[in-house]
């Protein structure tokens, strides 16, 4: 086989010249079709995160072992007090009685949250 390189130039013989091609051109149809199948899997696998990910990473926090307690919020005026707090800062109940479920995150808070609600006409 004769150098495809030399000092007076570069000298392809068809025989080598036409195999480089089909490999090349096999590679870049492998690299299309393989492109279309990872950009199809990560859009499946961020799909499953967006569904998914927020339940899994509170079930693990809320299987954690040794936590320390969390503050509360008060059911009866909706203030926030906290981890150490026995009764309630701003109507003095007591934590046992009025401790209210604290908010979720998929719950929205804001002062847009409850909107809807208070936008809404009665009839």
């Amino acid at each position: 086989m004769t150098p495809m390189s030399t000092p007076e130039g570069i000298h392809a013989e068809p025989e080598v010249v036409i195999p480089i091609i089909l490999v090349a051109f096999a590679l870049m149809i492998a690299a299309f079709l393989l492109r279309g199948f990872l950009v199809d899997v990560i859009d499946g696998l961020v799909d499953i995160w967006r569904t998914y990910g927020p339940v899994a990473a509170r079930r693990a926090l809320d299987h954690r072992s040794g936590l320390q307690d969390l503050p509360w919020i008060c059911s009866d005026c909706r203030s926030y007090n906290g981890v150490a707090a026995t009764r309630c800062y701003k109507c003095d109940a007591r934590r046992e009685d009025a401790e209210a479920a604290f908010p979720d995150a998929d719950i929205p808070s804001g002062p847009s949250a409850g909107l809807t609600q208070r936008t809404r006409t009665k009839g």
